[in-house]
């Protein structure tokens, strides 16, 4: 009411991912996740991860389920104390374990070098965060994969994703 004709200018970027992920979809029932997980972890060309779940009590269950399968695994989220992250990301990135798996928020600040995958076991509820996840990997111009694993239920998170990367990620059914 007080101007005539404002304009408006936004310089911000709109967020969007490095340019070296390669994003990959693998629709799956949640019951599967885990197997599926699993089956992504024998394969020789994936060497650390980087595992999102959206809750602290998921990641406290994969990390378990994890370990019981034979993988060096552990979690960082908002419930462990500084000590235990710190012990944790330290071993992730000294190579002991061979998932990491975090919430978002525990996740915030994490670098590590040459991290070969990042695994949303959960989709993320929104395309920032999904962006802030796959961001882990390809740092440095490096090259990295970001692997999805929806479900049913999260179909319509996923899609949304999509819209903001302006483009449609490829969904690869499990072999």
């Amino acid at each position: 009411d007080l101007l005539r004709d404002p304009a408006r200018i936004d310089v911000e970027r709109p967020p969007a991912p490095a340019a070296g992920v390669r994003h990959t979809a693998y629709p799956v029932a949640r019951e599967d996740k885990v197997p599926l997980l699993l089956d992504l972890l024998r394969r020789p060309e994936v060497h650390n991860v980087l595992a999102f779940t959206r809750t602290k009590h998921r990641a406290d269950r994969l990390a378990t389920a994890l370990t019981r399968g034979g993988v060096a695994a552990d979690r960082i989220h908002g419930n462990r104390s500084q000590t235990q992250r710190t012990r944790a990301l330290a071993a992730f990135k000294a190579g002991r374990l061979r998932v990491l798996v975090a919430t978002d928020i525990a996740a915030r600040g994490i670098d590590v070098t040459g991290l070969s995958h990042v695994v949303n076991f959960d989709v993320p509820d929104a395309p920032d965060s999904y962006i802030h996840r796959v961001g882990r990997t390809a740092r440095a111009e490096a090259v990295g994969d970001a692997v999805t694993f929806v479900s049913p239920e999260e179909e319509a998170e996923f899609r949304s994703i999509e819209r903001a990367v302006r483009r449609p990620i490829l969904r690869v059914e499990r072999r």
